[in-house]
């Protein structure tokens, strides 16, 4: 009797112990940010605007993002020919280099426009919260890169 409660106590224990590793894990891998601007206490009409203006980001980059994989997957094509081919590269580059200036200028743009919904004293509250964002940022580089602060980054 005794050795059949210590096998359920063990059993329920590691239950248990699945269960909160799993909730964790939910919760810390699968939780989409919060919008910058979601506690700026927008009025309805400031909200249904920054909605219809993030609507139009999204679409946006989503173009000019396909665009730029396509021209990622050129590059790796131009670098593994067996012909070294100068010009080809730069060309590619340069129309990467592109894609870049374009995906930027989508974002600044954006950025106008949610500054002109925003009050003065929402405004600095949402550029202080942006801010933070990125500096609290752990990973810089793709997420294929490793998560450690070895490689050449600020110690």
């Amino acid at each position: 009797m005794k050795r059949q409660v210590t096998t359920i106590a063990i059993v329920f224990s590691v239950v248990l112990n699945i269960a909160f590793v799993t909730g964790y894990a939910f919760r810390r891998f699968s939780q989409q940010p919060e919008p910058a601007y979601g506690d700026l206490d927008l009025t309805r009409q400031q909200r249904v605007r920054l909605e219809a203006a993030q609507q139009q980001l999204f679409e946006r980059i989503q173009d000019t993002g396909r665009n730029m994989l396509e021209l990622h997957s050129q590059l790796i094509d131009v670098v593994a020919r067996e012909d070294r081919n100068s010009d080809a590269l730069q060309a590619k580059l340069a129309e990467i280099r592109e894609g870049q200036r374009t995906m930027l200028l989508t974002l600044v743009n954006h950025l106008l426009t949610e500054k002109e919904i925003l009050t003065p004293h929402q405004r600095a509250r949402y550029f202080a919260s942006l801010r933070e964002q990125i500096r609290g940022r752990e990973h810089v580089g793709p997420r294929w890169f490793p998560r450690s602060d070895n490689h050449g980054g600020k110690q």
